[in-house]
């Protein structure tokens, strides 16, 4: 059968089905490789986490994966029921709809219990960081960037950062993070006597 034979109803339901499932599939395996959402890696508002494995924001039951599930499996089920069990388009619309209900709630949970399974070293909250010490790690050049190694719940993390003096600091100084400049990078100065 060719797509241009279908009537209005198998070509919803096949549409559907067709992309939720890329997006679905897409997205939930980015999840698992902690690419977190595609809006997103690391998320950050006033005392937020920061999460490099996904954030928060990805296990919303309305989240990019639970609608991709939702469509996904509203399509299959709209066509099992339409063409398998030959049913009305009122009660294989009705079937499809419950389907795709129960695929993001399945969705959600699956997802929060990745969440779960998280290491406590995984998220941290980015004030605690402020007036911490750190090392350069790669140096920081007066106009540029560089990067500073810091050990945060046991775990050695690579953040970039930028000079707060405005003056080059060499590879393996010690340096205090003294803010925030986005939701990756920190501006930090040189521990005097150093």
């Amino acid at each position: 059968m060719e797509f241009s034979e279908l009537n209005t109803t198998e070509s919803i339901f096949w549409a559907s089905a067709i992309i939720g499932s890329t997006f679905f599939v897409l997205k939930f395996f980015l999840n698992l490789a902690g690419m977190g959402d595609f809006d997103s890696d690391v998320e950050f508002d006033g005392g937020g986490e920061i999460d490099g494995e996904a954030t928060e924001s990805a296990f919303k039951f309305l989240s990019l994966t639970s609608l991709s599930a939702f469509a996904g499996m509203f399509g299959w089920g709209g066509l099992a029921a339409y063409k398998e069990f030959g049913w009305g388009v009122a009660s294989s619309t009705l079937f499809a709809a419950v389907a795709g209900c129960l695929m993001m709630f399945v969705t959600t949970w699956l997802l929060k219990s990745f969440k779960r399974l998280e290491s406590e070293g995984a998220t941290f909250k980015k004030d605690d960081l402020l007036g911490q010490v750190a090392k350069v790690y790669q140096k920081i050049p007066k106009d540029s960037q560089g990067k500073i190694q810091i050990t945060v719940n046991g775990i050695l993390r690579e953040i970039e950062a930028i000079s707060a003096s405005g003056k080059e600091i060499e590879s393996f100084k010690n340096v205090e993070i003294v803010k925030w400049v986005n939701s990756d990078l920190v501006s930090v100065k040189l521990i005097t006597g150093e």
